[in-house]
């Protein structure tokens, strides 16, 4: 399984790169307990809106480009607390057959539907 690691701060209390290193880290453990091969990680600071932010652009051109089976991420927060921006990023995954898992929420989304009940439990 060929897996990107997803991990984002955005408060200013987090941007020591404590948390960052602390959502790295379990995000990683995660993946290599699993056996899967980590081929990228990417870690963005700060806020933004999902589709604008560098991290999920280079993401989505990974699964474009077919080199990637899941995106891990250590919870949904992490991609976006937008259901419509976390709805666009998953079709773009379900429409190249890749798998978004939430570590904290243990689920593997492969489904709009999925997402949505993730996302209404969430709030």
């Amino acid at each position: 399984m060929r897996v990107c690691v997803y991990c984002r701060v955005g408060n200013a209390e987090q941007l020591d790169g404590i948390a960052m290193d602390a959502q790295r880290s379990k995000v990683k453990r995660f993946a290599e307990d699993k056996g899967w091969q980590i081929i990228k990680e990417v870690c963005e600071y700060g806020v933004g809106a999902a589709m604008t932010r560098p991290g999920l652009r280079e993401i989505a051109e990974l699964v474009r480009a077919g080199q990637v089976d899941l995106v891990l991420i250590q919870n949904l927060s992490r991609l976006s607390r937008r259901k419509q921006e976390a709805d666009d990023f998953l079709n773009l995954l379900y429409q190249h057959n890749v798998t978004l898992f939430s570590i904290d929420e243990g689920l593997a989304l492969p489904s709009h539907q999925e997402l949505n009940i993730a996302l209404l439990a969430s709030l």
